[in-house]
């Protein structure tokens, strides 16, 4: 069960080390599981009907120091993190997509439709590395986040069903 892999993480980040295994199993056990008819949220997972939404490592927070220096030391870190997950999620998955979120914020530029992942990540991350799987009817998505400037930056796992990719991919 999913939820016996989360609880084991204090404070939720999947930061339980630097083993990418962790990210790794969570990733593989959402996409086993079946999506729920309305969205809901259960510990870091944020789910509705076609996807499911995992914050696998996040950062501090900027309330005391959001300077240049302290910002760029904290999304280093996330997207070394990303990147690292990438490259062992290769052999399962391929190459990743980069695919540019952020046009998809802009009025008559292909807006994302609501209540998706993308839509929900379209203004808070610039973009996405995207694995297509149509063996699984599936897509994975890892996206660095930031919702404001003195909140921490996220790093999201997004597994969806193809009809809800981004139309840009």
């Amino acid at each position: 069960m999913i939820a016996a892999v989360w609880h084991g993480c204090p404070s939720w980040s999947l930061v339980c080390g630097d083993d990418h295994r962790e990210s790794q199993v969570a990733i593989d056990e959402l996409i086993a599981h079946p999506f729920p008819e309305t969205e809901s949220h259960r510990d870091e997972v944020f789910s509705g009907p076609g996807f499911h939404m995992l914050t696998l490592r996040y950062s501090q927070e900027f309330w005391e120091d959001w300077s240049p220096e302290a910002v760029e030391s904290a999304l280093a870190e996330i997207e070394s993190h990303r990147s690292s997950l990438a490259t062992e999620l290769a052999p399962q998955w391929g190459a990743p997509h980069n695919v540019d979120l952020w046009p998809l914020t802009q009025p008559g530029l292909g807006n994302a439709p609501g209540h998706t992942p993308i839509a929900y990540l379209s203004p808070i991350a610039g973009n996405m590395l995207l694995w297509r799987r149509p063996e699984l009817k599936r897509w994975l998505g890892l996206a660095l986040c930031q919702e404001d400037k003195e909140l921490p930056i996220e790093l999201v796992a997004v597994i969806g069903i193809l009809e809800t990719m981004p139309p840009n991919s």
